[in-house]
């Protein structure tokens, strides 16, 4: 029975991580964590300044705003997976931020099977990596770390594994419009099995770099309105867009190529914006091709801006992705961010 439910984990362990398009211990940590963030095609290192900063770039900790910021996001799979993030995170004067965060990865149920074919049970793989993380800042440039404790556990067996694993990170402001950073991420990580041997499989570690490009746009729009009479008035209100332009480098250990990613977000209005993300040169089965469109990324924000009455401001975000294992080869994010 024993080598039965061993096989299952040894099968549900890789099908987690086909789902990022390669077989490696706990691959759902390159996964991206931010509806925000996948829309824009994951090219997200030197724009992070919010709880989703614990994943890309904990230097971007450091740039969030003082009011606590509490973020959640869900992933639709298929075949009973689930992906989902929380975090928290807010800075606490002008030098200084921290989060913390849970990142959660279940790849669904499987029967367990003997080596004459007899079924042994049901059995669940859960993921699990739990961090904390801080940042310290000059007026324009930060630097960050975090440490992530790792779980895989097989329910139904007694099959498990932990470990940890360490992120850093370096963000800076330039001109006010311009924002540079860099982390690695899972740095040191590795896992240990409970079995005999005490087996214990490394982590892959992620270098990313990017740049981020701020525009305001400034505008004013006729929108009408009821008053209290009933009659519908047009009036003028001043717009308080912008575009953001996201361009990020980003390689994984043991791959052959360094992927160039390039994500924008457009907000003509302050309560709407618009993303898309796709990599310019990408990892094609072991060739690097320009424009191979493998990996993509498109969504949009909605967001409700705090007034007297509402003590919050939320942001809901949606965002699509190419996924290999879904069957229309599509995934669905969607995240809420509450700034109190």
């Amino acid at each position: 029975m024993l080598v039965g439910v061993l096989g299952i984990a040894g099968f549900a362990v890789p099908l987690a991580a086909q789902s990022n398009g390669g077989a490696a211990p706990e691959s759902y940590l390159l996964r991206g964590v931010s509806a925000r963030a996948i829309a824009m095609g994951d090219a997200y290192t030197a724009v992070a300044n919010d709880p989703a900063a614990m994943y890309y770039n904990p230097a971007g900790l450091a740039f969030q705003s003082q009011r606590p910021q509490v973020g959640g996001m869900f992933s639709a799979l298929d075949f009973e997976r689930r992906h989902n993030y929380l975090a928290y995170g807010q800075s606490f004067a002008d030098w200084i931020g921290a989060g913390i965060s849970v990142n959660n990865y279940d790849a669904g149920t499987i029967t367990g099977r003997d080596a004459a074919g007899n079924p042994l049970g049901t059995y669940e793989n859960r993921q699990l990596a739990a961090a904390g993380g801080v940042a310290f800042r000059t007026r324009n440039i930060s630097a960050g770390a975090s440490g992530k404790y790792l779980l895989n556990t097989l329910d139904g067996a007694d099959i498990k594994a932990d470990g940890w694993a360490v992120d850093v990170g370096m963000k800076m402001q330039l001109l006010d419009v311009i924002s540079v950073g860099v982390a690695a991420n899972n740095l040191f990580g590795e896992l240990q099995w409970n079995n005999d041997s005490k087996t214990v499989e490394e982590i892959r570690y992620s270098i990313r770099g990017g740049v981020a490009v701020e525009l305001q746009l400034e505008s004013l729009t006729d929108y009408e309105r009821t008053n209290v009479l009933g009659e519908i008035k047009t009036e003028r209100r001043r717009s308080d867009g912008y575009i953001l332009l996201a361009l990020d480098a980003e390689f994984h250990e043991k791959d052959k190529h360094t992927a160039l990613l390039l994500g924008a977000e457009i907000a003509p209005i302050r309560e709407l914006a618009l993303r898309g993300g796709f990599p310019i040169v990408n990892d094609d089965r072991g060739v690097s091709r320009v424009f191979a469109f493998n990996r993509f990324g498109a969504g949009l924000s909605l967001r409700v801006i705090a007034d007297e009455e509402l003590p919050f401001r939320m942001h809901l975000d949606y965002a699509l992705s190419k996924s290999y294992l879904n069957t229309d080869k599509i995934s669905h994010h969607l995240s809420i961010l509450l700034q109190f």
